[in-house]
């Protein structure tokens, strides 16, 4: 798999796929929305399991993509951090909207009918993971911890098998850096990709030990392929 996820990678780099990602959902935005609809700090994208939507979570909330249309996600528009999807469940962090009544900051927390309703998973108003990413089939969830909390004793990587009910520290060694992105393979919980400011690495053993894919490439967005074979 290393061998192909670099290759891979150093094609998407060369390229400069997020900055045409994000620069084409900007455009597609302009053309089929209503004057309303803009992408200010985008902090997450997927699709629904059916992939006819297309989710993306800005400053102030959700917006959706599908049949040639943009419209609004549903309310509250928090601050939706984090935002990642699973086939059966979106997973997210973040800030309330004004006037929600929601705890700040957001924890961790789960929503299995498309946004519509959040469930909290916990560490709400103590934590908010601006890097979140989980396994496609596994739902596997890794954040990045910024800062001790009641389920986690020190700042960095973690993870949950159990939807946030119990959280592993993920020790990381050999990845330098400062860390901008994870990714999470579809299927094995095991296997995670992260980038930093040293280059792009991957761990088969949750985060415990990372061997270098691209030393030197930054990237702000990871993904793997939903056959896991590519990164």
């Amino acid at each position: 798999m290393i061998n192909t996820a670099r290759k891979t990678f150093r094609t998407i780099a060369a390229h400069g796929a997020r900055a045409a990602l994000i620069g084409s959902i900007a455009l597609a935005a302009q053309a089929g929305a209503a004057p309303d609809i803009i992408l200010p700090h985008v902090h997450g994208l997927t699709y629904d399991a059916s992939g006819a939507k297309l989710y993306v979570a800005v400053h102030d909330g959700l917006v959706i993509y599908s049949a040639g249309r943009w419209s609004r996600g549903p309310e509250p528009r928090n601050d939706y951090m984090g935002f990642a999807g699973t086939r059966k469940q979106f997973f997210s962090s973040g800030h309330p909207a004004p006037g929600s009544g929601m705890v700040n900051p957001l924890g961790l927390m789960q929503s299995t009918d498309g946004a519509q309703s959040w469930t909290q998973r916990g560490l709400q108003g103590e934590s908010d993971f601006h890097l979140l990413a989980a396994g496609f089939e596994s739902g596997a969830v890794y954040v990045y911890n910024p800062a001790p909390n009641s389920k986690m004793k020190q700042a960095g990587i973690y993870y949950t098998l159990n939807q946030g009910f119990a959280w592993q520290h993920a020790a990381g060694q050999n990845l330098p850096g400062k860390l901008s992105a994870l990714a999470v393979h579809p299927t094995d919980p095991a296997t995670v990709a992260a980038s930093t400011t040293a280059g792009v690495f991957l761990s088969r053993d949750y985060g415990a030990r990372f061997e270098p894919l691209a030393p030197g490439q930054q990237s702000l967005g990871l993904q793997f392929d939903f056959d896991g074979k590519s990164l």
